[in-house]
């Protein structure tokens, strides 16, 4: 992954006229211009980090996952050995180790109930049950998740795309697009019922 450049901008700028300006001023002159700007963009109270891409992107390894901006507001960081302390064998084996249940064998497969379904790792929620449709898939089916709650990662032989928790990076399954299906987005989200942890809606 590349690394992240620690140049701010207007030092880049700044740097970029002194040496302009070298071939033509006195070694005295350019010496006072180049301290002057190496103050000058050390006052500035923040400094721009350029990447390949302008958000910062979500990062899990060895357990410790961290949320990307704009996702999810917590973080949650999580040894292998806490992880298999609070998740079943299968939930460790899908969650963390991105495995897949059984078509038509999840919980949810079928399940038409109101309300939200969350992260079975970490508590976090993930998808409304308006968004639940049915695909024939095997798997639940959504159409699109709750607004910074997924993360999506092309699969390394680029033929899918991964959706995970974006507060843990726990693996809920894969995101598909341009099916066909008469939804809003165009996009199911087929995900394992292991990785989902359902809350009814509370009825008055």
């Amino acid at each position: 992954m590349c690394r992240p450049l620690t140049i701010s901008l207007a030092m880049a700028s700044m740097l970029s006229t002194v040496v302009t300006n070298t071939t033509i001023a006195k070694p005295a002159s350019a010496a006072r211009s180049f301290k002057a700007a190496s103050n000058a963009a050390s006052l500035r109270p923040s400094v721009f980090k350029l990447t390949h891409n302008p958000t910062l992107r979500f990062e899990a390894r060895r357990g410790v996952a961290m949320a990307s901006a704009g996702g999810a507001e917590t973080q949650v960081q999580k040894s292998e050995e806490e992880w298999r302390a609070i998740l079943s064998p299968e939930q460790f084996r899908i969650l963390r180790q991105k495995g897949t249940e059984y078509p038509g064998t999840g919980e949810y497969n079928k399940n038409k109930a109101e309300g939200v379904y969350n992260c079975a790792g970490c508590g976090t929620p993930l998808y409304k049950s308006t968004t639940k449709f049915d695909s024939g898939c095997g798997w639940p089916a959504f159409f699109e998740g709750l607004p910074g709650a997924i993360n999506e990662t092309t699969d390394a032989d680029g033929r899918r795309v991964e959706i995970t928790c974006a507060a843990c990076g726990g693996h809920l399954g894969h995101v598909f697009r341009g099916e066909g299906f008469p939804t809003p987005t165009d996009a199911r989200h087929c995900v394992n019922s292991v990785s989902l942890k359902f809350t009814p809606a509370n009825k008055s």
